[in-house]
């Protein structure tokens, strides 16, 4: 029953998905797609929780230390509990086993520095991505990292960070992999704005 109300959006909910890098933007989209109903998540990162990520994530206090694949496993399961499988590699996406990464419906690329270390078979697995600078967004769909941020670096800067923008992704992204396959974008498309935009159109400065 926990579901019904979201049933007349028509939605796609995808069967499986690995997200990579659980920082401020991963953490949130693996949270987001288990709050959704993503039935099998694959948590992949080395890092541990650090006191400066508690500004920007669902990290709480008491798990600084812990490897992040452990604590955003505890926090799907806090709020699923049964209702959502999510298996972690604690480690860097190259030495994972790509046998059990083939298993897997999606790949969500949430790394800060994102290169192109994927074979053929699984960029056809990457819908999107997305990343920030401060307040700036970028939003790549159907990645092929020639481009990637735009016309940009390929990494974002540790600091500014800021809570709104890696959740405003993280929403994005998994309503993105929500919706009707037939409404996705078919070629290589990049966005960029900043979430100070949102606010102006609010206040009826851009239309």
């Amino acid at each position: 029953m926990i579901y019904e109300r979201q049933e007349e959006l028509k939605l796609e909910i995808p069967k499986s998905a690995v997200v990579i890098g659980l920082g401020g933007v991963g953490s949130w989209v693996a949270l987001n797609l288990a709050l959704v109903g993503v039935p099998e998540l694959l948590l992949i990162d080395p890092d541990r929780v650090e006191e400066t990520n508690l500004n920007r994530t669902p990290y709480k206090y008491f798990q600084i230390g812990e490897f992040k694949t452990d604590a955003v496993q505890d926090i799907v399961v806090e709020h699923r509990f049964s209702g959502v499988s999510a298996e972690v590699i604690t480690d860097v996406y190259e030495n994972a086993d790509k046998n059990v990464i083939r298993e897997y419906q999606y790949i969500i690329d949430c790394r800060d520095t994102a290169t192109d270390i994927f074979a053929l078979w699984e960029k056809d697995r990457i819908p999107v991505i997305g990343g920030y600078d401060g307040l700036d967004i970028t939003l790549h769909f159907n990645p092929s990292y020639s481009k990637l941020w735009g016309e940009s670096t390929r990494g974002y800067q540790i600091i500014p960070s800021f809570l709104v923008p890696c959740q405003m992704i993280a929403c994005i992204i998994a309503q993105y992999l929500c919706s009707p396959r037939s409404n996705w974008f078919k070629e290589e498309k990049v966005i960029n704005f900043s979430t100070k935009d949102i606010i102006s159109i609010m206040e009826g400065k851009n239309g």
